[in-house]
Order: structure tokens, then sequence, then C-alpha cells
């Protein structure tokens, strides 16, 4: 192809065609520049294909971090939930003195959450790697509830931790023989069903001091409840939203 260009242009030289041949020589140029910007639209098409795929495998691992923050956020709630429901029993018998209800789940009173959510720890700045403005805002929605999430938690693990468990600890209700007897620990999480008698519960129930207790610990768990509760509908969402770009 060179040749045959080099080839015309010799002929039209010898030819002394010279209008012909500044004709040629810009249609040539023109040519060329083309070809030029075509080869540079290729690379960056190959580029933004490759950039792309990258992303669409940072999504598909995020995806995957999601759902196990969504496992585990499903199994607080239900603990939560739990929790609440001791929180109302024990108001029930403790201030309106209702005698007919069982408690189940004593040693609740003091059970915190295992809340270790790995989406935002496993990869802090991903909003940054992410070209759909659409994925990236339901991204930076997330990671506020879940700061708030964090912020919420805190507090209700201060009241149980640091308020309710040493009042447990000061009335001497811990059972002993009931932790290290019936102790059962399996590949997933530590039962502390024995720790504490439903009878002394019930007696802590009826005490102003442990009411009062009650009462904060009541309302720190009410507000992790809903502030979990949106970070689940947030988490669902944002799955929602990648799934639907990962299809595009």
């Amino acid at each position: 192809m060179i040749k045959f260009f080099r080839r015309i242009r010799q002929n039209l030289l010898s030819e002394n065609k010279t209008g012909k041949y500044l004709k040629y020589a810009i249609g040539e140029i023109f040519l060329v520049v083309i070809g030029i910007l075509i080869a540079l639209q290729i690379n960056n098409w190959n580029e933004q294909r490759k950039a792309r795929i990258q992303e669409h495998a940072v999504l598909r691992n995020f995806i995957q971090d999601l759902k196990a923050d969504s496992l585990s956020f499903s199994r607080n709630f239900k603990t939560l939930t739990d929790i609440n429901y001791l929180h109302k029993e024990l108001y029930e018998i403790g201030v309106k003195d209702k005698n007919d209800l069982n408690i189940e789940n004593p040693s609740f009173i003091r059970r915190l959450l295992y809340y270790n959510p790995i989406a935002k720890e496993n990869d802090p700045f991903i909003a940054n790697k992410i070209s759909s403005n659409a994925i990236r805002q339901e991204i930076q929605s997330y990671l506020r509830y879940l700061k708030d999430m964090d912020d919420t938690y805190r507090e209700f693990e201060d009241v149980i931790q640091d308020r309710i468990r040493v009042f447990l600890a000061k009335k001497d209700v811990h059972d002993l023989s009931g932790w290290f007897e019936n102790q059962t620990i399996d590949m997933n999480e530590v039962s502390y069903q024995d720790i504490i008698k439903q009878e002394d519960l019930i007696l802590l129930s009826k005490m102003p001091e442990f009411q009062q207790l009650l009462l904060e610990a009541s309302i720190k768990s009410n507000e992790t409840f809903f502030t979990l509760k949106m970070v689940i509908d947030q988490n669902e969402h944002l799955k929602n939203t990648i799934v639907r770009e990962l299809k595009k």
C-alpha cells in the first residue's frame, strides 16, 4: 500500500502536475489523520471495555460482601426482636404485676449483637471505583446508614455492657453453675441460655432502679432495631441496583 502511494506521487511529479500533486498530498494527509483517529477510537474503546470488565468484577465482589452482611443483619434483627420482646415482658411483670408470663430467654437481658459489616471494611473507597452515578449514590447512602447504625449500636452497647451487666453482677444474679455445667459451644456461637435464672430476673424487674435501666435499654434497643431495619432495606436496594447494572 505504501509503495502504491509512493508510485502515484512519483508519477505526478514526473509529469509536472503540481496542482494534482498538492491535492493528492492533502488527500493523503487527510487519510492518515482519519486512520490515526480511527486507531485512537479503537484504543479508547478497548480501554473502556477493559475498565468496564474490571468494574464489573469489583461490583460482583462487592455484592457478595453485601449478601454476607445481609445474612448477618437478619440474624441481628431477629436477636433485637427477641430482646425488645423480653424488655416488654419485664415491664409487664415488674410494673403491671402480670404473673402469667413465662420468660423464655432471661439471659437476653445482657445480650449484645455480633455486628461487623464487611462490605465497607473490605473496600471503603469502592464508590470512587464505580462509573455509574446511580450506584455511587446508593453506595454513599448505604455508608451513611451504616454510620448511623455504628453510632446507634455503640450507645446500645454502652447501656448493656456498662450499666445492665454491671448491675446484674452487683446483684449477684449471674448463675455460675448454670454457665459452667450447661455450657454448650457449637460452630456458630456460644449459648448463654443458663447464665441468668428466670426467677432472679423477675425479682429484679420489680426494683425501681432496674426499671430505670430497663427503660434506657429498651430505648436504645428500639433505636438500634429501627436503624438496622433501614440498613437492611438499603442493603437490598443497593444489591438490586448493582444487579441491574451487571445485566446491561
